[in-house]
């Protein structure tokens, strides 16, 4: 027997919209549960509103930590949202190449490649 459109719906907003732990409820497997979300208009705009909103809280936990002083979670937002990116400035000056080993030469031509 299937599982009703409303029990789903329940389901879906309990567990912030993890298919899995919704299907774990139901005592089904993932994939009749999904595809069961899939085809009914309302468990979908509940699983789409579900994982909005707990993305919109994972958010502001984040902007909270990153404004407490967590500088984890200040890079990650800085990357994440402001497309900030850490660079590596290598700078050689008067390197004789011909008196470097093999293996300073490889890091040196990664590091090339790289910048």
């Amino acid at each position: 027997m299937p599982v009703p459109i409303k029990r789903l719906i329940e389901l879906i907003h309990q567990h912030r919209g993890n298919i899995a732990a919704v299907a774990r409820a139901c005592n089904r497997s993932w994939t009749p549960i999904a595809v069961r979300i899939k085809k009914s208009p309302e468990a979908s705009k509940a699983l789409h509103d579900a994982r909005e909103s707990t993305g919109d809280a994972i958010e502001n936990a984040l902007i909270e930590s990153a404004l407490e002083g967590n500088t984890t979670a200040q890079i990650f937002y800085l990357k994440c949202r402001r497309n900030w990116r850490e660079h590596q400035h290598i700078h050689i000056e008067d390197v004789n190449v011909t008196e470097l080993s093999d293996e300073e030469l490889e890091a040196l031509a990664s590091a090339e490649s790289i910048g």
